[in-house]
């Protein structure tokens, strides 16, 4: 018979990392929680309430409805949705207050376009990719700068 496996959370643990994390930064730097893929398995929700309830105030997820989930349990934080949304889907954004990851200039641009449509505006994040190509806007292409640039300008996203 094979033995199950099993993760158990400890809550006191988790607090006691997060302090001592703190500890070891300025009281300037904030700490973002990446809670993605259902905390990696440890759940989301009950590991971003509790450190909500400690003083977290930033979570990262993979996708909007991870984004939505937590907002529920840390209601006066910021989301960051760290995957890609259809552009079409931006209310989800706008409605629940999430940070969006911009992933190149060719989504930022539909993004905004999206978001004009509804005359809303949303908060971003711009995702550079240093050397990893696997997402983000490429800096070693040589439109990197004024892509980035142009992101910045653009009036739906903030």
């Amino acid at each position: 018979m094979k033995k199950r496996a099993w993760i158990e959370i400890n809550l006191d643990k988790l607090e006691h990392n997060y302090n001592e994390i703190k500890k070891q930064i300025s009281d300037k730097t904030e700490v973002m929680a990446i809670v993605k893929a259902d905390g990696y398995g440890h759940g989301d929700t009950m590991v971003a309430e509790h450190l909500h309830n400690i003083g977290c105030k930033k979570f990262g997820v993979s996708n909007i409805k991870e984004a939505i989930a937590v907002r529920k349990v840390a209601r006066n934080s910021e989301i960051l949705n760290l995957g890609y949304l259809s552009p079409e889907n931006c209310r989800y954004l706008y409605e629940n207050d999430i940070i969006q990851t911009i992933l190149n200039i060719d989504y930022a641009r539909k993004l905004n376009s999206e978001l004009e449509k509804h005359n809303k505006t949303i908060k971003c994040h711009i995702k550079i990719d240093t050397g990893m190509t696997r997402v983000g806007v490429d800096m070693f292409c040589e439109d990197a700068i004024d892509n980035i640039a142009e992101i910045c300008d653009m009036k739906n996203l903030d």
